[in-house]
């Protein structure tokens, strides 16, 4: 089984990125599509260009086990590339 947790969305009107559970439900057999590294970057990045996680909370709470292991995966895509010192993690 597969199982993919929603960490935010982008405003397609506004190209805004909003980090949190998005208000819509996605549909079943919805196709879902890998960010290239820039999107990555972009998506976790403020105004500033500091990397945020906002979502952090969601993730440790719906991962469980598989929680640490997918946060190192996703820090190390991030400082490939990006050059921001400070990671926030906020609610």
């Amino acid at each position: 089984m597969l199982g993919i947790l929603l960490v935010g969305w982008r405003d397609l009107q506004t190209l805004r990125t909003h980090q949190g559970l998005p208000r819509r439900i996605v549909p079943v057999n919805q196709d879902v599509y890998s960010l290239a590294d820039t999107e990555m970057f972009s998506f976790h990045a403020d105004s500033t260009g500091k990397v945020q996680l906002h979502y952090y909370s969601q993730v440790i709470t719906h991962t469980g086990m598989f929680a640490l292991p997918r946060w190192k995966r996703l820090i190390g895509q991030l400082e490939q590339v990006s050059n921001a010192e400070d990671i926030n993690v906020s609610e």
